[in-house]
């Protein structure tokens, strides 16, 4: 039984040491350290944790189901049902967790209450940086020059909060620019019109160490840290590609209508490098707080990247093999890149995590089993505990990887 290991497409036949028989003795017991981890991963995912209005906790919260939509472009959500008599209200927040730890604080967005015999509570959660939609500009603003940089414009739109929750903490990007922002802009929109002018794909991170939270800006990951694969984490993969939002010429637009051709040799648009395959496919960029005329090329450009092959979008479901495996490239983030290796099929792709959806939290972990092309019964016996979870990734650049 623990001579042979299985691939995608055949086997073939190892010589057991301490390591693999340490690792099967120890996942016994639930938890399955690995030297070579930064940390130990359980089985086990904490109950979620009911705080008060100044983030003082109240008691563990054992609902009867926890669902978990995570995404690193918008505000991320979740939902649970309550059974226990305990009742969350608006005032409150409450701490969350998934395999590997926290993710995030959220608070109540709505709730719906159920008398029978017994009374549930199903309750809708927002992520925490929600808060920052409470406040919003009370009049149109110009902020930054040649001399500020994007952390002190992030810092003073954070000032606008009507309870300071949030404090600007890393920023990578490093940029002068003047920005603009209409009078009503809540301030979650107003730091996100910032983050998208970078030219480099940036992520919002948050420490909930500190009071207030921290809020970073930090660069995407782009070196593959995780992998999925038929005779491991991955269960089933779909790819799909549509080409409504192809583009090879794109015509920029800025605030007054100003546009790219004094600075690109007196065209109004950027033709892509890909138009003599795909042919003229016209769109328009246009950011109304640009007025720089350099800085409207370099963010058409950047979008006009986005576009110009057909973009290609992989739903996968996974298994989070971490909690067996205590391995980090079985382990998947939001940000990092992922390998969607298939050689069986002759695909293989290195997709960045974009979202995550996590059904039965707290039940999967301990009583789900994950299904594998090769795999059979003892096989599913050791992977039994893993929880599952869907990630959906999104091509960027319609390349497609052909080998391992």
């Amino acid at each position: 039984m623990w001579k042979k290991i299985y691939t995608d497409s055949d086997e073939r036949t190892f010589n057991v040491d301490v390591r693999d028989i340490y690792l099967t003795i120890d996942y016994v017991s639930g938890i399955i350290p690995d030297p070579d981890a930064s940390k130990a991963y359980t089985n086990n995912v904490r109950l979620p944790r009911l705080l008060d209005k100044n983030l003082r906790e109240i008691k563990r919260l054992r609902p009867s189901s926890l669902s978990l939509s995570l995404t690193i472009d918008d505000i991320s959500t979740a939902s649970m049902t309550l059974v226990d008599g305990t009742w969350m209200d608006a005032t409150q927040f409450v701490e969350l967790y998934h395999i590997g730890g926290s993710v995030g604080i959220f608070r109540l967005r709505s709730d719906t209450q159920n008398f029978r015999n017994y009374a549930t509570q199903e309750v809708n959660l927002d992520h925490a940086i929600s808060t920052l939609m409470d406040g919003l500009l009370p009049e149109q603003l110009k902020i930054g020059s040649a001399s500020v940089d994007a952390v002190d414009v992030l810092a003073q739109l954070l000032t606008y909060q009507p309870e300071t929750r949030w404090q600007m903490g890393t920023c990578e990007l490093s940029q002068h620019l003047t920005y603009d922002f209409d009078a009503g802009t809540n301030i979650w929109t107003a730091i996100n019109n910032v983050k998208n002018l970078s030219p480099a794909e940036m992520m919002w991170q948050y420490d909930f160490s500190t009071h207030p939270w921290t809020l970073n800006l930090v660069n995407m990951p782009n070196t593959v840290s995780c992998e999925a694969r038929f005779n491991g984490a991955l269960t089933s993969a779909t790819v799909s590609t549509d080409r409504d939002d192809l583009v090879t010429r794109m015509y920029a637009y800025g605030k007054n209508g100003i546009t790219v051709g004094t600075v690109n040799d007196g065209k109004d648009y950027i033709d892509a490098d890909t138009i003599n395959e795909w042919g003229i496919v016209c769109g328009k960029y246009s950011d109304n707080s640009i007025t720089d005329k350099e800085t409207l090329l370099e963010n058409a450009k950047k979008e006009l990247a986005k576009k110009k092959t057909p973009p290609i979008s992989i739903d996968v479901s996974l298994v989070e093999l971490s909690a067996i495996t205590g391995l980090p490239y079985d382990h998947f983030r939001l940000g990092s890149i992922c390998r969607v290796a298939m050689p069986k099929f002759g695909r293989c792709y290195d997709e960045r995590i974009l979202t995550l959806n996590a059904d039965n939290v707290l039940l999967e972990p301990t009583k789900g089993t994950s299904y594998h092309v090769n795999g059979g019964q003892e096989r599913q016996r050791h992977h039994r505990g893993a929880g599952r979870q869907e990630w959906t990734y999104f091509r960027r650049n319609g390349i497609r990887r052909t080998h391992e």
